[in-house]
């Protein structure tokens, strides 16, 4: 894993530092994300290109939207889950992601926090993911094969090394939520955006 990694940041080196997508003049705590996130995908080192977008949709194999639960509470609060039937302000997000290595940051829109794998939680809420972080660490950093409008894609954690599913088999509040758990991809590890 970490030798694909040093094999393609080498290749950045030959390509141009550019950022990309669009503001969103509704969710002005986007700018410091988007902001924070591309530095720490190495945008201010030249000749790494760091491709940013605002106001991204993902929907899981469900044919859901995925939600940053805001108004959940406590060590579920910022909770990702598919489970929306339309879009509205929990279901946008904003991501910076290396062109070079696919590592990629993402944040919600809606409170500008960064959405972390929660590799300290046990049982069936290990690994969930969640809009709640207001610093970029190794919990924060995930890897997608793709940029966003290309169809489907899929997330893999840095932290643990897991694919995110979203959980289709739980039900009530839990039902669909986000878990970087998966060691190979299938339905539930597919996303569109």
């Amino acid at each position: 894993m970490k030798l694909w990694k040093t094999l393609l940041i080498g290749l950045a080196a030959t390509l141009p530092l550019t950022l990309t997508g669009t503001a969103s003049a509704s969710a002005p705590s986007a700018g410091p994300a988007r902001q924070a996130a591309a530095s720490a995908l190495g945008a201010t080192q030249s000749l790494v290109a760091v491709d940013c977008y605002d106001n991204i949709v993902i929907m899981g194999a469900n044919d859901r939207f995925v939600s940053a639960e805001l108004g959940y509470a406590g060590a579920r609060y910022g909770e990702l889950r598919a489970r929306a039937t339309a879009v509205g302000p929990w279901e946008l997000f904003g991501l910076c992601r290396n062109r070079s290595t696919g590592e990629t940051i993402l944040w919600s829109e809606a409170n500008g926090d960064f959405v972390s794998a929660e590799i300290a939680y046990g049982g069936s809420d290990y690994a969930e993911l969640r809009a709640r972080a207001t610093e970029i660490g190794p919990w924060e950093r995930f890897y997608t094969p793709n940029t966003p409008g290309s169809g489907n894609t899929y997330f893999f954690a840095d932290a643990n090394l897991g694919y995110v599913s979203a959980e289709l088999a739980y039900s009530g509040d839990g039902y669909a939520k986000l878990r970087s758990r998966a060691t190979e991809r299938g339905a539930w590890e597919t996303f569109r955006w």
